[in-house]
C-alpha cells in the first residue's frame, strides 16, 4: 500500500567548470502529487518555484521510500538549466556521501546525466545559445568528473557535425580570440560523443 506520491526535481547547472545541483532547505524541490492532475502539470508548477529560465526536463526514475504502514513513491525528474541567475540554494557535486534518500536520488541522477552526455547532444541544454569550444569542453568535464584532452575533444566534436560556427570571435584578455559556435539542433539527439 502506498501512502503518497511525491514529485522531486534534480536541477543541474554548470558554472565555472562545476556541476551544481539545487536544494531548497537542504532538500530537493518537491511537491505532492494531486490525483486528477497530470504529472507534467505538477512538474511544471514545481519548476516555476525554482527558476524562470527554461530548461530540459526528463522523467528520471520512481523510487520507493519505505514508511510505517507502506511506502511513499517518489517520482523524480531531472532538469538541466543553462543558467542559475537569480536562484539561491546551489551546491557543488563532489561525490557527496550523504546517505539520505535525496542524495541517493542525486547520485543516480548524476550517473544518468553522465550516460546521457556521452551518448546524446544534451550538452546544449547547459549552455547559452552561443559558446566557445572551451565552454563546451568545461561542461563535459564538469559532468564526467575528469579532464579531457583538448585536441582530441575538439577534433571529435567538430567531426560529429553538431555545431555551426557563428562567424564571431570571443576576444580573450590573455589568449587569442576564440571562435563562437551554436548547436545545429537544440533538441535531444542520439550521438555517440565518446567512442
Amino acid at each position: 500500500m502506498h501512502n503518497s506520491v511525491t514529485i522531486k526535481l534534480v536541477v543541474f547547472s554548470v558554472t565555472a567548470g562545476q556541476l551544481d545541483f539545487y536544494l531548497t532547505h537542504g532538500q530537493l524541490p518537491s511537491v505532492t502529487f494531486i490525483p486528477g492532475e497530470t504529472l507534467d502539470h505538477r512538474v511544471e508548477d514545481l519548476l516555476k518555484t525554482v527558476s524562470t529560465v527554461q530548461g530540459y526536463v526528463e522523467q528520471l526514475y520512481t523510487f520507493s521510500n519505505p514508511t510505517e504502514g507502506g511506502s511513499d513513491l517518489i517520482v523524480t525528474y531531472f532538469v538541466l538549466l543553462p543558467s542559475k541567475v537569480g536562484i539561491l540554494g546551489w551546491a557543488t557535486w563532489k561525490n557527496q556521501t550523504d546517505p539520505s534518500v535525496d542524495f541517493n536520488i542525486i547520485r543516480y541522477a548524476v550517473k544518468r546525466l553522465q550516460w546521457k552526455i556521452e551518448y546524446t547532444n544534451l550538452a546544449y541544454s547547459l549552455l547559452p545559445s552561443e559558446f566557445t569550444l572551451s565552454d563546451l569542453q568545461r561542461v563535459y568535464e564538469a559532468i564526467l568528473g575528469r579532464a579531457l584532452d583538448k585536441r582530441n575533444f575538439r577534433k571529435k566534436i567538430l567531426s560529429l557535425k553538431l555545431l555551426k560556427p557563428t562567424g564571431n570571435l570571443k576576444k580573450g584578455i590573455k589568449a587569442r580570440p576564440a571562435s563562437i559556435y551554436q548547436f545545429l539542433h537544440r533538441s535531444p539527439q542520439i550521438v555517440k560523443i565518446f567512442s
